[in-house]
């Protein structure tokens, strides 16, 4: 029963900004008319903002369309361990911890600490988070790929040295 709930919630989130976009437009283009009437000048700006609202709405549902694997829609667990770094390893750990819990608090996630294991000198050893909410794991995971990405990406434009153990 509790899956179906779930499946249902999942329906309607992503129905719902459908309808929305579909009424936001229908309203742009008849706004559209009133343009072309005596004083309708007044109206462009709305009409402009409003297409910039449309705008999110559907770059939202395209995303969303992207997360269609299995797990996407599910919550998230992220551990993050220091490994045999030394020092520099664990504060970098320390700096993804905070910097996905800040990810996670903009993103609208709820993030809860699940383990964490402080180092002796500062920073962390290891540490676990959940995270939860619509398409949590869909979004970290795609934020990982890009983040993975990204030196490699660096590395052949020439702006990012490898050095090993600093990310």
């Amino acid at each position: 029963m509790q899956k179906l709930h779930q499946e249902r919630s999942l329906i309607e989130s992503t129905l719902t900004p459908v309808k929305k976009a579909t009424d936001d437009l229908e309203y742009l283009t008849e706004s559209l008319d009133i343009l072309s009437e005596d004083g309708g000048e007044i109206f462009a700006q709305e009409l402009v903002d409003g297409v910039q609202a449309l705008e999110e709405v559907i770059d939202d549902l395209e995303i969303k369309a992207h997360l269609s694997g299995d797990h996407d829609s599910a919550n998230a667990i992220l551990t993050i361990n220091a490994g045999a770094g030394g020092l520099e390893s664990q504060d970098w750990s320390d700096m993804l911890l905070r910097m996905y819990l800040r990810w996670a608090e903009r993103s609208g996630y709820k993030s809860d600490i699940i383990d964490l294991q402080p180092a002796d000198e500062g920073g962390i050893k290891s540490a676990t988070i959940l995270m939860s909410g619509s398409f949590t794991y869909g979004y970290l995971i795609s934020n990982l790929r890009l983040r993975a990405a990204w030196p490699e990406q660096c590395r052949k434009a020439g702006t990012y040295k490898h050095h090993p153990g600093q990310y």
